[in-house]
C-alpha cells in the first residue's frame, strides 16, 4: 500500500503544477489510461512465461540487458531477494 500512496502523491504533485485550465482533461486522460492498460492475472502471466520458457522462447539474462545503460544496485537487505523466490510447487 505504501507504493500506491507514493504514486498517488506523485500524480497529485504533477497535477498541482499544471494550470487550472488543464484540469477538465485529467479525468479523460485517466480513463484513457485505464482502458489502454490490461493486466493479466499473476497466475496466468506466470503460466504463459513458464510455457514460453519450456518452448525455448527464452533468452539468456545477459541478453536482456543489451543496449540498456543501468547500474546494478545492491539491495539494502539481500535476504529479501531470497524470500521473493517462487517456490517450485508453483511451477
Amino acid at each position: 500500500m505504501a507504493e500506491t500512496t507514493l504514486y498517488r502523491e506523485r500524480v497529485i504533485a504533477s497535477i498541482d503544477t499544471r494550470p487550472d485550465e488543464y484540469l477538465p482533461f485529467v479525468p479523460q486522460r485517466v480513463h484513457a489510461l485505464r482502458e489502454s492498460v490490461i493486466l493479466k492475472p499473476a497466475a496466468e502471466s506466470l503460466r504463459q512465461g513458464w510455457d514460453e520458457a519450456r518452448q525455448g522462447m527464452a533468452y539468456p539474462a545477459e541478453e536482456s540487458w543489451e543496449g540498456i545503460d543501468a547500474r546494478m544496485r545492491r539491495p539494502a537487505n539481500p535476504r529479501a531477494l531470497r524470500r521473493r523466490a517462487i517456490p517450485p510447487s508453483c511451477l
